[in-house]
């Protein structure tokens, strides 16, 4: 019964987060200008976390400390870390 529950609003809430979503595309697709350079940037910070994934596995023998401590920085500001520690922050399972 809880997991039908849990479900249906985790469905809720995407949907909810959706609608921004979808607002802020269709109104910023109207304006080329800003449109292009701001999808370069989500693109370039979407594949900076393999990347950063990839230094970390490296290790310390290959690379230096301060590149590994960057790294691990933005990994855990990475928006999947976040909502996986805000819901685990509410109460969720593991």
């Amino acid at each position: 019964m809880w997991a039908g529950g849990d479900l249906l609003l985790d469905i809720f809430i995407a949907c909810l987060f959706m609608v921004p979503t979808v607002f802020l595309i269709w109104v910023t697709a109207r304006f080329e200008a800003f449109y292009t350079p701001y999808s370069k940037f989500l693109l370039g910070l979407s594949l900076s976390a393999p990347v950063c994934l990839s230094v970390l596995f490296l290790g310390e023998k290959h690379v230096g400390q301060s590149l590994i401590t960057l790294c691990l920085y933005r990994l855990t500001w990475s928006p999947l870390i976040l909502v996986g520690n805000g819901y685990q922050s509410v109460g969720g399972p593991i």
